[in-house]
């Protein structure tokens, strides 16, 4: 980061973080774990040269990465509120017991409730909702509503009992010291058609899913919560349903976003009467692909037309239920398309399901999931989900991907035990895991063997640490024989 150079890097930057795990705040240094942070007091000699001045940063990715990035401020002391974005989850730590972590969000006229999420990884944080300029504390009389849950809480507020066009004041009390926790704010919206007389939706916000954070949910009968997952490299997805209270949930399905899609032209010239809803005008939507993709984002899109001659550029998402447009077609500068069915990944009875990314046109690649409630009448489900990403193949061999390593240990004249690794991390962190194990055993069965009057034959050293070396190979199968 830097005050006076608009493109930062690595090497001229004045202020720089190099993550590194062990460090869960800026207080031990310009680093935060599995992230980077930079904290710079007012009192610096390169801090802000001329007020009001620009930040500048810049973010180096050693690999294939989907990051968010944050700046707040602090003044006298208080950091400032914490701006949510709508479904986009932010990490926060209260570092003390009896403190507060303060958030704001914009309600839109269009927003008919809004749901709040809190999910704890350690300690106990308490929610607290408000209106207008003061934040809510756990004072009665100072919130408008409350969550006290013991780590994950969900609290939905329909705006009719709020406001609209205003900020929401949110606060998250810490019971203990060293709260680490994550907070969603997500809307849903009542969304009119530009036809005239056409039927209104509702549309929730996609909340995007954080790798290994588990993200509590709240899914009315009859209704559907969806969520977006990124992926940075052609990486296995796994996703984990579990049931909490109120009625078990219907099902939950997934499926890649970002397949290359090859949309059939069902008719040219023309556009169907029907519904619709607008992706963008002539001039703004470069490709019939990435109309496409517009549409395939969009929940109950299964047709639309894009533009041609004057109007190319233009996109349009279809409402009719049928390609041949029974509400009856309309001569005009379009040309009527159908998405090819999508491939959704369906959970098991446990609530498990495995998504592959070979359908990932390029990378990055978002994967939508998607979590039906109970049937109607029945109560709302109450949930939590949790992703994880394999570097292997979760959906054959060694059930969930990693490295494997089967050792024999070969004691005389037969096998004296088989010993199991299989890893779920990098190739590196699973060698060197696999060869501390590997030390364990083998001091374990040297102790047993000199009780018994006999000595353990040494295995040659290149055994044991030739496959740190070795090329790598997620399916790989590692031999460690005995001289």
């Amino acid at each position: 980061m830097d005050f006076q150079k608009p493109q930062p890097t690595a090497t001229d930057a004045r202020f720089v973080a190099n993550g590194r795990t062990g460090c869960t705040t800026v207080s031990c240094g310009n680093t935060i774990e599995h992230g980077d942070a930079v904290h710079i007091s007012k009192n610096h000699p390169d801090f802000c040269p001329s007020q009001p001045c620009i930040a500048y940063v810049g973010v180096y990715g050693t690999e294939a990465s989907v990051y968010t990035a944050l700046v707040t401020t602090t003044d006298q002391g208080r950091a400032a509120p914490v701006t949510l974005l709508d479904g986009e989850p932010t990490r926060s730590v209260v570092a003390h017991a009896g403190a507060y972590a303060y958030f704001d969000f914009w309600i839109a006229a269009s927003a008919s409730a809004i749901t709040f999420a809190v999910q704890a990884t350690t300690g106990d944080p308490d929610l607290y909702v408000g209106f207008g300029t003061a934040y809510p504390s756990r004072v009665e009389g100072d919130f408008a509503y409350r969550s006290a849950e013991s780590s994950g809480e969900t609290l939905t507020v329909p705006t009719a009992h709020a406001c609209t066009s205003c900020f929401a004041r949110v606060a998250v009390y810490a019971w203990s010291d060293n709260v680490d926790f994550t907070i969603s704010a997500t809307s849903t919206a009542t969304v009119s058609q530009p036809d005239a007389g056409a039927t209104s939706q509702t549309v929730t916000a996609a909340v995007t899913l954080q790798d290994n954070v588990s993200t509590p949910l709240n899914v009315a009968a009859d209704a559907t919560a969806r969520f977006k997952f990124s992926l940075a490299t052609r990486e296995t997805v796994e996703a984990t349903l579990t049931h909490v209270s109120g009625a078990s949930p219907s099902g939950m399905r997934a499926r890649v976003l970002d397949i290359a899609l090859k949309p059939e032209r069902v008719k040219s010239g023309a556009e169907c009467t029907s519904d619709d809803f607008k992706f963008g005008d002539a001039g703004e939507i470069a490709t019939v692909e990435a109309c496409a993709a517009l549409c395939a984002n969009r929940a109950g899109c299964k047709y639309f037309i894009f533009g041609t001659g004057s109007k190319a550029g233009a996109c349009y998402a279809e409402m009719t239920s049928s390609r041949e447009c029974t509400e009856g077609w309309e001569d005009d500068e379009f040309d009527f398309y159908e998405l090819p069915e999508p491939e959704w990944a369906t959970a098991d009875g446990s609530g498990h399901l495995v998504i592959s990314p070979d359908a990932c046109a390029e990378l990055p690649c978002n994967v939508a999931i998607e979590v039906k409630g109970a049937a109607a009448g029945s109560t709302a489900s109450s949930c939590s989900l949790l992703v994880k990403r394999w570097a292997g193949d979760a959906a054959t061999g060694g059930g969930g991907g990693g490295l494997v390593v089967l050792i024999l240990m070969l004691l005389g004249c037969g096998v004296y035990g088989v010993l199991v690794w299989q890893g779920k991390r990098s190739a590196q962190s699973d060698w060197a895991a696999a060869r501390d194990m590997v030390d364990v055993a083998k001091n374990k069965i040297t102790a047993m063997r000199q009780r018994r009057g006999r000595q353990l034959i040494e295995p040659a050293s290149e055994n044991i640490t030739a496959p740190l070396n070795a090329p790598w190979k997620p399916d790989g199968v590692v031999v460690l024989t005995q001289d």
